[in-house]
């Protein structure tokens, strides 16, 4: 039973202690946590974990007392541990999940519990990953009740089979977990997991956070010229490799690989745990291409598992065919004749999958500019490469020691002298189907560039120049990713990003001046691009104007339950009314807004831009995700609102049940 945590009720300990020793005590510290002289209180906060599924105690969780509210739930969904310097205290739940902190000052304080093989609780937390809520505690309160759920985790496990059926050992089986992360489906391996299978080729995926996923078995060889192969090792040998290192830094290159089956010159390696490649006929390779379960080559064409709490799912069997890939080659040319050393990636397209940002083969130029994609399957792709300047250190192999092995040591790139050359990208559509693909032509170009200016409507005067400083700006591609780094404004006001390859792109969250300023538009020629997707072609674009506003635009009210006397808890989700277009023009996460409603039902929410929405309160174990399954259930059951900038609006709503 899943119970809120009612802060203010005095009871006796009597029957409490009655029932068994309680672990802990207010003065423990966790570890690691800061030794600080801490004022003693004389409140009591006592109470149970209890597991989601089963209903029962859940002993040996460690439960942290901690100032304020429980640390907010990352979007990828990692639940991170109360901060050292806000931890009251800790206690081991006892065999009964019960705890107790003792001497508690008066304040406001969250309740977590971890616990090996679950998702972690917290007080208030409703469903896994889910928000926690803060509690008041009195001086000589005695609050004995508290109930923090934990969840236990969940499994996939099945079979891996090669072509002629036999088990296919020590392969990696990757469990990703499909998340919305600022309004666009991504697959992660946050919350999932990756094991090898066995010599009867099982594998088993553990300690899986609720959610869906896609199960797959990935290859992506890896090519490069056997003498550039043998150049690195030279440099290695010597110490000399950081240049080259940090030319691949720079490029997406890849880590060349000292072992690996070569064809007309090239070596073509893949990393641990994927199928070995294998020579074939023609200069071709024969490789398992990626598969993800129940063999499809992509994750739009697969099956999304859905994992529950201490779900163990079964019979996820995977066969791996074996096909012959062909060459895919040509001549990468920079500014200065032809790219040197530089990594160059291959793609798939034209599939509506979650981003997942994995080439399908990789390659490494040679001295003349040349690459060669090895062990490619038929289907569209398109081949891209970019060298963008970054200053992020990289990890070097050290030349070993006399009679040791190899080490590697954190190394930076060298200062660059001047001012960094502009980033360069280039991109070319393939076509693969039984036979080679030569001759590609590949060329770097400089990336186009947003320039412009913010502007500020209200009547709050505009920030000081110290302020307008910390203003940034950034974009992000619809799908896949593209290195760069965030813009920051100059004092007068203006902004120039790092250069973007063409494609469609919508604005990163941009960081207002300070509490008082929202972002009001984003014009990027006749689109706003605050709400929606733009197009950036290969020219810059210098008319950009990024707006914010100090009118508050605010949606309130309050929610009832769906029968009398139940209890109004909830989250209010508010989407935009339009769906289709908004899918279409790049689901902006500005359009969409959460609350949870207080303990009386009431609800308050600030939506970033005006316009028409869609209102709905749903209860709180239910993921406020919106994307089309969200949308399919809670859309018929939601209120039409339509709110103009800076207005407030009232709405009450009624709990509503998925369909």
């Amino acid at each position: 039973m899943m119970r809120r945590i009612r802060p203010l009720a005095v009871l006796a300990l009597a029957g409490l202690l009655g029932v068994g020793p309680l672990a802990g005590a207010s003065h423990a510290q966790a570890p690691g946590a800061a030794t600080a002289t801490v004022q003693a209180g004389t409140a009591v906060v006592a109470g149970q974990v209890i597991e989601a599924s089963s209903g029962k105690p859940a002993g040996g969780a460690l439960v942290t007392l901690a100032i304020g509210a429980p640390p907010a739930v990352q979007p990828t969904g990692v639940v991170p541990f109360p901060p050292a310097q806000s931890r009251r205290g800790t206690a081991v739940a006892n065999a009964d999940g019960r705890f107790v902190f003792r001497d508690v000052p008066a304040g406001t304080y969250s309740l977590t519990a971890t616990l090996n093989g679950h998702a972690p609780g917290a007080s208030g937390r409703r469903r896994p990953s889910g928000p926690g809520q803060p509690f008041t505690v009195k001086d000589g309160a005695r609050i004995s009740d508290a109930v923090v759920t934990v969840w236990r985790l969940g499994a996939i496990s099945g079979f891996l089979r090669d072509d002629h059926g036999d088990p296919a050992v020590g392969i990696s089986v990757w469990a990703m977990r499909q998340v919305m992360n600022a309004g666009r489906s991504e697959l992660t391996l946050t919350g999932g997991g990756v094991e090898a299978t066995d010599d009867r080729g099982y594998y088993r995926v553990p300690n899986l956070q609720p959610g869906n996923y896609v199960v797959t078995v990935r290859t992506n060889p890896q090519s490069a010229a056997v003498a550039t192969v043998d150049t690195y090792q030279a440099a290695v040998t010597s110490g000399s490799s950081a240049a080259m290192r940090s030319e691949w830094m720079q490029t997406g290159g890849m880590f060349l690989s000292t072992t690996g089956l070569v064809v007309d010159g090239w070596q073509v390696s893949v990393s641990i745990g994927m199928p070995q490649p294998l020579p074939g006929p023609n200069g071709t390779v024969l490789l398992h291409p990626t598969v993800f379960f129940p063999n499809a080559p992509t994750p739009a064409e697969g099956t999304l598992l859905t994992v529950r709490p201490g779900d163990d799912i079964v019979g996820v069997d995977l066969t791996l065919p074996l096909i012959a890939g062909v060459r895919v080659s040509g001549v990468l040319m920079g500014p200065e004749g032809p790219a040197a050393n530089h990594g160059v990636r291959l793609f798939p397209v034209g599939r509506d999958d979650p981003v997942m940002e994995i080439p399908s083969a990789y390659s490494m130029t040679d001295p003349a500019g040349r690459f060669a994609l090895l062990g490619v399957t038929p289907g569209r792709y398109v081949v891209r490469a970019y060298r963008v300047v970054q200053a992020v250190p990289f990890m070097r192999p050290a030349p070993p020691a006399a009679g040791g092995p190899p080490i590697s040591t954190v190394e930076r790139p060298p200062a660059p002298i001047g001012p960094p050359p502009p980033p360069m990208f280039a991109e070319a559509p393939v076509t693969v189907g039984s036979t080679h693909v030569d001759d590609v032509p590949l060329v770097l170009q400089p990336g186009a560039r947003l320039s412009g200016r913010v502007a500020f409507d209200g009547a709050t005067a505009p920030p000081p120049a110290a302020r307008m400083q910390q203003i940034s700006i950034g974009i992000r591609p619809l799908t896949g990713t593209v290195p760069g780094a965030d813009a920051r404004v100059g004092a007068d006001g203006r902004f120039t990003t790092s250069g973007y390859p063409p494609g469609r792109y919508s604005f990163s969250p941009v960081t207002p001046p300070g509490p008082e300023w929202t972002l009001a538009s984003v014009r990027v020629g006749s689109v706003d691009a605050a709400g929606q997707a733009f197009t950036l072609g290969a020219a810059d674009v210098t008319d950009v104007v990024v707006t914010f506003t100090d009118k508050v635009t605010t949606l309130s009210g309050t929610v009832r339950g769906t029968d009398a006397g139940m209890a109004p808890d909830a989250t209010v989700v508010v989407f935009p009314a339009d769906m289709q277009e908004w899918l279409a023009t790049g689901m902006s996460p500005r359009r969409v807004a959460t609350a949870a409603t207080s303990s009386d039902g009431a609800y308050q929410v600030r939506l970033e831009l005006p316009g028409d929405y869609m209102v709905v309160a749903v209860p709180p174990e239910v993921a406020p995700d919106v994307d089309r399954e969200f949308v399919a259930r809670f859309a018929a059951s939601a209120v039409r609102v339509s709110i103009a900038s800076g207005e407030t609006r009232t709405q009450a709503l009624t709990v509503s049940r998925p369909r």
